[in-house]
Order: C-alpha cells, then sequence, then structure tokens
C-alpha cells in the first residue's frame, strides 16, 4: 500500500519528462515561439493561484494522477495542478468527476471548507475540536495524513510547509486509530516540554 503513492508521484515526474523531451534548448524568442506562448494553457498549481482564478464554469476534460485539464463554455482550456501541486490540491481533483462542470473558484472554495488542510502548530491548536480516526498516513519526503470524523466530515494534515514539531506529532500516530482534536496535538506538546 505505501508503494502506491510513490508509483503515482513517479508516474507524474516521467509523465512530464516524456512530455518536454521533444523540446528544443531556448534561444532567441521567434514570432512562433512569442505567438506560442501568449497561448499557452494558464495553469494553477497552489491554493493561492486557484483561489485567485478570474470566476469561471469550466468541465473536466481530462484527469491525470497530478493534474486535470478543463475547457470553459467559451472553448478556453486550463490546467490545474502538476508533478509540483500541492496534496490538497491533488486531493481537492480527486473530489472531481470526468465530464462535470464546476464553477471555479467556488469550488475550490467549498472544498476547503469541508476538507480542511491543517499544517502549522498554531493551525492544530485552534482547529474545531472533534474525534477523527487517522484512514491513511503517506510519507512523501513529508507527511500527509487523511482522518475522518464519525459524522462523515474529513481533514488533512500537511507537514511538507509545517514545522519539525508537526512532523514529529505525526510520526506518533497510528493508522485506523482515532484520537481527539486538538486534544491530541496539545498533549504531544506538553510531552515534548516535559
Amino acid at each position: 500500500m505505501k508503494l502506491l503513492p510513490r508509483l503515482i508521484s513517479l508516474a507524474c515526474v516521467l509523465a512530464a519528462l516524456v512530455a518536454h523531451a521533444g523540446e528544443k534548448p531556448a534561444g532567441p524568442a521567434t514570432a512562433d515561439a512569442q505567438k506560442s506562448a501568449e497561448t499557452a494553457i494558464p495553469s494553477s498549481e497552489t491554493a493561492a493561484q486557484i483561489k485567485a482564478m478570474p470566476a469561471c464554469k469550466a468541465t473536466v476534460e481530462e484527469h491525470h494522477a497530478c493534474y486535470s485539464i478543463f475547457r470553459t463554455a467559451d472553448g478556453k482550456i486550463f490546467s490545474i495542478g502538476s508533478p509540483a501541486a500541492t496534496h490538497e490540491v491533488v486531493k481537492f481533483l480527486e473530489a472531481l468527476r470526468n465530464g462535470q462542470s464546476y464553477e471555479f473558484p467556488g469550488v475550490f472554495l467549498d472544498y476547503q471548507k469541508t476538507n480542511p488542510t491543517y499544517e502549522t502548530a498554531a493551525q492544530l491548536k485552534t482547529m474545531p475540536p472533534c474525534k477523527a480516526t487517522l484512514e491513511h498516513q503517506r510519507d512523501f519526503g513529508s507527511f500527509f495524513s487523511a482522518f475522518s470524523t464519525a459524522d462523515g466530515k474529513r481533514f488533512y494534515i500537511d507537514s511538507s510547509g509545517a514545522s519539525p514539531e508537526v512532523t514529529e506529532f505525526l510520526k506518533t500516530l497510528k493508522e485506523r486509530q482515532t484520537y481527539e482534536f486538538p486534544g491530541a496535538f496539545l498533549e504531544y506538546q506538553k510531552e515534548q516540554q516535559r
């Protein structure tokens, strides 16, 4: 099971390399190159970039392991995600369905409300109290942990941009065990101060 996420990440990286394998090194920009750059597909990789998108309705045209391609009603194409996309963006894309239309950036903002991602100690300390089960935890060089509550809500803890304290806390958690939040993190902090 731990091999699958690594294979998916590797597939994204290899796909990017293969997609760009025929490209020649950049030289002085020609008129064709400038025109091509002007028609390049706009792309968003981070939550901040998705939130800043101009409002539009778009249909999922293609899903890939770490990005998706969308088409607006007026035929414009854009992508969200890449091999460098955050876990939060990839999880958001997994929630979307091929052929379905969505209102951007609203669909992402709604996703964040119903599937929050916590990254810092301050966020963990102030999260709404809940009992949650650690469904799965992946180590991609940083920990990405998915939790579900008894009432069916989900949240994530992503240590990729977090302090070592959050990463070390996540290492103490066991899959399929239930924890009280933010109490589990606050208790961990107390134990570390002893």
